[in-house]
């Protein structure tokens, strides 16, 4: 918006609250006056008596002057009351107690599928290697793989104890499958430690 925009519009403004300034004030009315109902000097107490004596004398009348057919007077107000119920006996009936329930034997869990067992076998014997360290050699990476006190060097595609295969090797972890299962782990590298200062 340009700086001659923004004049015009404030100006609008401005004429626009001017109008609605001059409207309130030559549209402005004298308010009402309420007469007082109590006048300085007269008793309050008075009225009050007045009234008074007029509610007893409408309540003290006789029913027949009153306007209207007359009716039995209610108390709607009144709880309500019904009769109460008769209790009727009822005849108790004993029966015989019932038998203890014969204790179920759990039946033991179904034993693991082969599947399963070879799964478990897979996974116990992959999780027994670790990663040492990662190297390329000309161009080909290499994996420094640990079990016990074996070391292995071993590079994609490469079988390790006749079951494991070296799947990936990258340079925060190495992937092994295993053959029968197709069961993978990754194994992630430990970071070099950093040599102590002297």
């Amino acid at each position: 918006m340009t700086q001659s925009a923004k004049w015009k519009l404030l100006g609008a403004l401005l004429l626009c609250w001017l109008g609605l300034l001059a409207v309130r004030v030559m549209d402005d009315q004298e308010p009402r006056r309420q007469p007082l109902t109590y006048v300085s000097g007269q008793s309050v107490r008075a009225d009050r008596d007045l009234e008074s004596q007029t509610l007893v004398a409408l309540l003290s009348a006789e029913p027949a002057s009153l306007s209207g057919p007359q009716t039995p007077s209610k108390n709607i107000f009144a709880p309500l009351k019904f009769p109460k119920p008769k209790k009727k006996k009822r005849a108790v009936v004993k029966s015989p107690p019932l038998p203890a329930p014969k204790p179920v034997a759990a039946s033991p869990p179904p034993p693991p599928s082969p599947e399963d067992l070879a799964a478990a076998q897979a996974r116990k014997q992959m999780a027994q290697f670790r990663a040492l360290g990662f190297s390329e050699e000309g161009g080909t990476p290499l994996a420094f793989l640990g079990k016990g006190n074996k070391i292995y060097i071993a590079q994609v595609g490469e079988e390790l104890e006749d079951r494991i295969i070296v799947a990936a090797i990258t340079g925060t972890a190495v992937r092994l499958r295993e053959t029968r299962t197709r069961l993978e782990t990754t194994l992630p590298l430990r970071p070099a430690a950093a040599p102590s200062p002297p």
